[in-house]
């Protein structure tokens, strides 16, 4: 027979220990959450010690996963700083931000301790389908760390159990379904990332896919191209599309600085292909696709054959860059590379390509038909297309003079074109001579490539420029060798024929009158040249020609900055004339009178011009280097004596004389009375 009372204590006894378990557990779980509390309120609190954090900190209040991050007590946090949101849009940021329980910030947390000193390949986030790429380079002498495209600018104070990195922008974190995708899965479908649906790059998709080249975006690390085409094109050969993969490296675009690198392609004959990046303006790359503001960076695909002069390039804007994948970086570009799609008026034509670089250019080119009927033409031509910023130097009324005479308009846009010749990049380094060409104008044009110690522009590698000098005006190519299907295009800072400075500001920057600027900077003679009012012609004698004279007029003249002010002024009247005289109206005189009054004696011998003062001989030259106030002629001697130095000094020591005779004399007088 069961004994009810003992029954009945059992369940009691049972009932006791059920509740001791659950409170034990709820014990358990309030020192959990408050210890979790307490890692979450030090982190907002180590944030918030970083003023430059503030925006990023404030994001986070509402995170509830901040509680879980913790892997073995140990987190690092990528954290970018405002002006990084800033630059990135801070109203998108924090609407991302906000979106799906804030998963968005998950992207910059790691679970686990991530050190500078032993940086990881990869790793993953918190967010586990964005993968993190570490990168370590030496840029200006110094070593600098990227996660993703982001440099890491300082660590900020932590714990043993949190690390805080500051990051100069926000990475482009794509948000992907469920794990990264490797470049193979993205391009086969780009539902797989976000905000990116519908986006076509079938044409390229389906050439991969025709030519089994799967595997070239399947596994290995690299960094691949992706172009935003519709409709398959042949010329996408295997080689072609073996040109859109850099294999073994993954680079953001911080990482290409000036570098070249070679893609996949092992071509017929020793072909190659390199890869860089062209930013003809600014170091600002956009993350958001359409942005139709930001400044336009482009990928350059240089073709490398085996003969000299075969070398090519093309030109594909980058639409949007840097996204990561699980086995590198994608970054989509507008058309295919290795080969051109365009012909030189298509890519004028072309909003796409023009827009934020050369679209003024276009405006002012639609106004003359001759020169639009020039470009149609089918010969291989050269034209070289001033930026934007190049035509926003110039005066408003010089557009207006330009505009209100189509006959003026058209020669000076003559200037930037060369019919039936492709002047390439690898053409002037395999040439030896500097020797003009023609322009459409029939005027010539000197391209020639130049060592630079500063100032290269930003595709040119290391330490190279290429100068166009033609009507009177130097530019500097800021792209070069844009392949078109009839020729090559080239970027350049000026207008060529069109003044945009000052003869001051174009003292200051020709390399060759460096010293002659040194001299005219003496009790700032040199700023009558800035005088808008004014319109000069200045014989400028070149870097050389100073070296001819005296070793110590030399120095005086050139290394003693604060000695003979008033001597150089007059050195420099002497070569200054106060009427804008050109190279044509030079050749109709016999003599000229200079500003300080000298005459100066004008001869020519097979166009020629030579000038003579007292015993010094002069030839020209380059002549009409033009100013928006007068013109530069450069000249091989200087047109000066050795008494100009010490005629100052000797007026002031016979004036001593005088004055002490009579001294003297006054006093004998004085004297005698």
């Amino acid at each position: 027979m069961i004994n009810v009372d003992l029954v009945a204590d059992s369940y009691s006894i049972i009932g006791v220990m059920i509740n001791v378990v659950v409170l034990m557990k709820s014990i358990a779980l309030i020192v959990l959450l408050g210890l979790v509390g307490l890692a979450r309120g030090d982190l907002i609190q180590l944030l918030g010690k970083e003023a430059e954090l503030s925006i990023f900190k404030e994001s986070l209040y509402g995170a509830t996963w901040l509680s879980f991050v913790q892997d073995d007590g140990k987190i690092t946090v990528f954290a970018p700083t405002n002006h990084a949101i800033e630059l990135f849009d801070r109203l998108e940021f924090e609407r991302q931000a906000e979106a799906h329980k804030k998963s968005f910030l998950r992207n910059f947390f790691v679970q686990a301790r991530i050190r500078t000193e032993e940086l990881p390949d990869r790793s993953g986030s918190f967010q586990k389908a964005s993968p993190l790429f570490y990168t370590k380079k030496w840029e200006d002498g110094q070593e600098k760390v990227y996660v993703n495209e982001a440099q890491i600018i300082r660590q900020a104070a932590g714990t043993e159990d949190i690390t805080i990195y500051l990051i100069d922008r926000v990475p482009n974190f794509k948000q992907f379904e469920n794990v990264p995708p490797s470049a193979k899965d993205l391009l086969k479908d780009l539902d797989k990332l976000f905000g990116l649906k519908g986006l076509s790059v079938d044409g390229f998709r389906s050439r991969v896919e025709k030519l089994k080249l799967w595997d070239l975006f399947a596994t290995q690390r690299g960094t691949f191209f992706f172009p935003m085409i519709e409709s398959p094109d042949s010329r996408l050969t295997e080689e072609i599309v073996q040109a859109h993969v850099i294999p073994g490296k993954v680079l953001f675009t911080p990482h290409f600085q000036h570098e070249r690198f070679f893609t996949a392609t092992r071509g017929e004959g020793g072909r190659r292909f390199q890869i860089s990046l062209v930013n003809e303006t600014d170091n600002h790359i956009s993350n958001q696709l359409n942005d139709r503001s930001f400044i336009p960076v482009l990928v350059k695909s240089t073709s490398v054959g085996n003969k000299p002069g075969e070398k090519t390039s093309i030109v594909s804007r980058l639409h949007l860059a840097n996204v990561p994948v699980e086995n590198g970086v994608v970054h989509f570009i507008g058309a295919p590379l290795g080969f051109p799609t365009k012909s030189v008026w298509d890519y004028l034509q072309n909003e796409k390509e023009s827009l934020n670089r050369f679209n003024n250019f276009v405006d002012i080119v639609r106004n003359s038909v001759e020169f639009k009927n020039e470009l149609r033409r089918a010969d291989r031509k050269t034209l070289f297309i001033p930026s934007n910023h190049a035509i926003s130097v110039l005066p408003a009324d010089v557009w207006s003079q330009y505009k209100s005479n189509q006959s003026e308009l058209t020669k000076l846009l003559k200037y930037h074109l060369v019919q039936g010749q492709t002047i390439t990049e690898d053409s002037l380094r395999s040439s030896s001579s500097y020797s003009p060409t023609f322009t459409a104008a029939n005027v010539p044009i000197v391209v020639r490539e130049i060592q630079c110690t500063s100032g290269c522009t930003f595709n040119s590698g290391a330490n190279r420029s290429i100068l166009v000098e033609c009507a009177g005006v130097n530019a500097t190519v800021l792209s070069s060798d844009i392949g078109v299907s009839d020729g090559v295009i080239h970027i350049i800072d000026r207008v060529l024929g069109a003044p945009s400075h000052s003869l001051g500001w174009k003292l200051q920057n020709e390399e060759p009158l460096a010293t002659t600027q040194a001299v005219a900077t003496k009790g700032h003679w040199n700023k009558k040249l800035d005088n808008p009012n004014s319109h000069f012609t200045l014989f400028a004698p070149n870097n050389y020609a100073w070296r001819q004279i005296s070793k110590s007029d030399y120095n005086r003249l050139v290394r003693q900055p604060s000695e003979l002010h008033d001597q150089a002024a007059g050195i420099m009247n002497r070569h200054l004339v106060n009427s804008q005289l050109s190279r044509d109206e030079l050749l109709k005189l016999s003599e000229l009178r200079t500003v300080r009054g000298d005459t100066i004696r004008l001869s020519h011998d097979n166009d020629q011009i030579k000038l003579a003062w007292g015993s010094r001989q002069c030839s020209v030259l380059n002549s009409d280097i033009h100013a928006t106030n007068g013109v530069i002629h450069i000249i091989d001697c200087v047109l000066m004596e050795s008494d100009d130095l010490v005629s100052t000094a000797r007026a002031v020591s016979s004036s001593i004389s005088v004055v002490l005779a009579g001294v003297v004399a006054a006093i004998f007088f004085i004297g005698r009375h």
